[in-house]
């Protein structure tokens, strides 16, 4: 058995990969301080075992795919797809039971790849969040990935509180209006969090001028943010004539999800699925350029520079101040705290 770390959630669904990033090559990545080798069965069926082989720690995604099996680089011991140790060049081919490994449960939904850490019997697929969007044929969807070197929960209060994109993001998504004219709605549905915001009569920003004859139409633009543990989140931004129906207008659907990889880093899955302008390449080439421009060349490195201070917020009793706009970040963290202190208890009573 692989010993499992107790400084994060493990009883929820974590994204791993995107469907199409697994195939008959070994992947590795870590998820939740685990370190998990991916790869595609000869059926094609994505699986998922621990990544480190029990003798000597060499990463398995170093290894050798053999039929459905992993061979470890170094010594050549075998594991089938249940983490079962199959073959041992050495020692006479005993096997004992210390060279078994973990295997982890998947599914594979909505172009997305879910890992379950924690107890199997506590795994259930209805659980995992709708993200249909992505693959909704009625939407083109532009995706990304990258690695953050940061805390995961830096990140999703980042994405949870949008009162940064007139600023940080001025270039592309500034709106015409301020937040003090926002129409803001906070709610909690169990252990998910909406974050609906609305700015009236505003002109379309960059992502959205496309859809538009005429670029200063005034619109009312809506952005609603839905989060799920831990770090799962759809945001629907749209713009629509001011006074009209959102059937009126037109939106994208924003991914961010946000798997913490270790306590000092997460992966960052994003994905944009408009429902205008789907044929144009001039489009799909604006996306790319705010995916890279926004998320990656504005969000990740502030988030790494404020990650970088911890340290020394921590030693002087730093806290932040909270603004009026903070209010859905602080009901996520406290789900997450209080999450993760039932599952600390209860690895304890075991």
């Amino acid at each position: 058995m692989t010993n499992k770390t107790s400084e994060f959630i493990l009883n929820t669904w974590y994204v791993i990969a995107w469907s199409d990033e697994v195939n008959r090559t070994l992947l590795g990545r870590t998820v939740a301080g685990v370190p998990v080798v991916l790869y595609r069965r000869l059926d094609g069926t994505a699986t998922a075992i621990h990544g480190v082989c029990p003798h000597r720690f060499a990463p398995l995604a170093m290894g050798n795919l053999i039929e459905d099996r992993v061979q470890c680089n170094y010594h050549g011991l075998e594991f089938d797809c249940s983490g079962k140790c199959v073959k041992n060049p050495q020692s006479g081919g005993q096997v004992v039971d210390a060279l078994h490994i973990d295997a982890y449960p998947l599914q594979e939904k909505h172009s997305l790849i879910w890992i379950w850490l924690g107890d199997r019997d506590k795994a259930q697929q209805q659980d995992i969040p709708d993200f249909s969007h992505l693959t909704d044929p009625a939407r083109r969807t532009i995706k990304g990935l990258s690695r953050v070197n940061g805390g995961h929960q830096l990140m999703v209060d980042n994405l949870m509180d949008l009162g940064h994109f007139n600023y940080l993001h001025k270039a592309m998504a500034k709106l015409s209006t301020g937040f003090e004219d926002v129409k803001r709605e906070v709610r909690q549905e169990g252990n998910t969090v909406f974050n609906n915001l609305l700015f009236p009569g505003c002109k379309p920003t960059v992502l959205f001028q496309s859809g538009f004859e005429d670029k200063d139409t005034i619109v009312d633009q809506f952005n609603d943010i839905r989060w799920d543990p831990i770090g799962l989140m759809r945001n629907q931004v749209g713009v629509t004539p001011t006074g009209r129906g959102r059937e009126h207008g037109i939106n994208q659907y924003g991914t961010h999800i946000v798997i913490p990889e270790t306590v000092d880093s997460c992966h960052y899955f994003y994905g944009s699925s408009r429902n205008y302008s789907q044929d144009d390449e001039t489009v799909d080439a604006l996306f790319r350029q705010w995916q890279q421009r926004a998320l990656n060349d504005e969000d990740k490195p502030m988030i790494e520079k404020i990650h970088a201070l911890q340290p020394y917020l921590r030693a002087n009793g730093r806290t932040p101040v909270m603004l009026s706009s903070d209010g859905a970040a602080v009901r996520v963290q406290r789900i997450v705290e209080s999450m993760l202190k039932l599952e600390q208890e209860a690895r304890k009573d075991k």
